[in-house]
Order: C-alpha cells, then sequence, then structure tokens
C-alpha cells in the first residue's frame, strides 16, 4: 500500500455525496483541486471522513466552499474513508470536479474503550502527544461523551471539544501538548448505554 493516493471523484451535479475513496493511512493530509471553470450553482460542499468503514460519517472540521476552482486548500482526515457532499444547489446544475492528493502522516488509533455502559471515566494514556479525534457509537441511551485533558493525571479540565451525543465524533488541538486524557460519560439515564470509543492521534513529523 501507497502513502499517498491520488485520485478524482466523478462530478457532482446536484445535491448528494461522491462515492467513498479508501485513504492510505488512518489519518491523511488531504490537498483537494477542484477543475478550473467549474460551476457551483449556490452549493456548498464538505468533506466527510468515516472510522467505521463508510457506515458512520464525520463532516471534516475547517472545509466548506462555495466557490473557487483550482487548489482550494488542504485539512486532515481522520478515518479512513473520505468522501465530499454538497448541498443547497438551487437547480441542479452544478459542475464540480474533485481531485484530491492523500497523504498518509505519522499517527495512532486507540479502540480506548468498549462496552461503556454507564457513567463514569475511561482513561487514555498517549505515547506522545499528538492532534485528536474522538470518535464513538453504539447505544446512546441519553448519553453525553466528553474528552478532559490533564497536564499531571491530577487535575483535569475539560478539552473543549463538543459533547458526543450520538454516533459520530469530534475534534481536539492539542496546543498544550497533553498525553494524558479521560472520556467522561455522562448523563446515561438507565446504565443500558453500549458505545465503543475511538481516539485518533496525529503526531508531528
Amino acid at each position: 500500500m501507497t502513502d499517498i493516493l491520488n485520485n478524482t471523484f466523478a462530478e457532482l451535479t446536484d445535491n448528494g455525496s461522491t462515492a467513498s475513496v479508501e485513504l492510505p493511512g488512518d489519518v491523511n493530509e488531504v490537498d483537494v483541486y477542484i477543475a478550473d471553470a467549474e460551476t457551483w450553482d449556490s452549493g456548498s460542499l464538505t468533506a466527510e471522513a468515516s472510522f467505521d468503514g463508510g457506515t458512520t460519517w464525520v463532516t471534516v472540521p475547517g472545509f466548506t466552499k462555495t466557490t473557487g476552482d483550482g487548489y482550494l486548500g488542504t485539512f486532515t482526515a481522520y478515518g479512513k474513508d473520505l468522501r465530499f457532499t454538497i448541498a443547497s444547489v438551487a437547480t441542479a446544475s452544478a459542475s464540480i470536479t474533485i481531485t484530491i492528493k492523500a497523504k498518509a502522516v505519522m499517527s495512532q488509533v486507540l479502540l480506548a474503550a468498549e462496552n461503556l455502559t454507564d457513567n463514569g471515566n475511561t482513561e487514555v494514556v498517549l505515547t506522545r502527544p499528538g492532534d485528536l479525534a474522538v470518535f464513538a457509537k453504539g447505544t446512546w441511551d441519553s448519553g453525553s461523551l466528553t474528552l478532559s485533558v490533564s497536564p499531571d493525571g491530577t487535575l483535569y479540565v475539560d478539552s473543549g471539544v463538543t459533547a458526543i451525543t450520538a454516533n459520530g465524533g469530534g475534534y481536539y488541538t492539542n496546543t498544550a501538548g497533553d498525553t494524558t486524557l479521560r472520556l467522561v460519560l455522562a448523563s446515561v439515564a438507565g446504565a443500558v448505554a453500549d458505545l465503543d470509543v475511538w481516539v485518533y492521534v496525529k503526531y508531528a513529523e
């Protein structure tokens, strides 16, 4: 398997998603190009990545485009599968052809918790610091999953990641370089939650 993937998706003309493509790594830097002189027809383009083989899709933060062609920028995709989705097309006359160049980066994937069923904390210790994505899926039973970080394993503070309350995930820029983390499951109604949680870590090269 190569560490770099080039792929051109089928043209998008109306609201909907491209077919997905499998990326070369668990975490990837993705450069995005749009063919010249494309027609957006009021469309709004987002990128979505999947951590579970294309069952659950999570919008990539910081990449929403409504105009432009040529090189549109880069983003980090956490997860092996990627697709693009366009919405708000006015008259089904968009013409958007997307090409990507994806490069696998140094990363680690931890199945941090299996079968979380009730309120409580789950410790996660990273081998080295890096930016994170936290994904979860299963039975929620009204549960709410958040991420706390610690400088010393004693004091824990909320990371600022929006609480996850349904299958999907959130992202954390690990500015302080913390390696001690805590997954916090709260608000479970009847102790019948059943969640699996993945932590994706992107290491600086």
